[in-house]
């Protein structure tokens, strides 16, 4: 079978079948690789240029570091968002104990009060 690259996509309808062809590398049997139409769209593959290379695989690394610093960085805010609703969840248990106390010492003035009434 041979290889064909597509520049340009196109659709062929050969034979009575519909066949999409996207821009790439595609292997096709003999009659479609030499159809007049398949050979308005396909040429030679583009080479692959060492430095665009390099310079690709470099921006890949840098993109993987800032993406495992961005991870480091979400870790340390969840947990800061944990302390943060441990925190709060103490001083609601604070608050509601001192508002316990204060009632009961509300309670016992009350009550100190209404014993030291003289009754008549």
């Amino acid at each position: 079978m041979p290889k064909i690259y597509v520049n340009r996509e196109f659709t062929l309808q050969l034979g009575g079948e519909k066949r999409l062809f996207t821009v790439g590398n595609h292997s096709v049997d003999a009659e479609t690789a030499k159809h007049w139409y398949v050979l308005a769209h396909i040429g030679d593959e583009p080479a692959v240029d060492p430095d665009t290379s390099a310079a690709a695989d470099a921006l890949l690394a840098e993109l993987d570091a800032r993406a495992h610093k961005l991870q480091k960085l979400e870790d340390q805010v969840a947990e800061r968002e944990k302390a943060a609703a441990a925190r709060e969840t103490e001083l609601a248990q604070r608050e509601d104990a001192v508002a316990e106390r204060e009632k009961a010492a509300d309670n016992a003035d009350q009550a100190a009060a209404g014993k030291a009434k003289p009754t008549k």
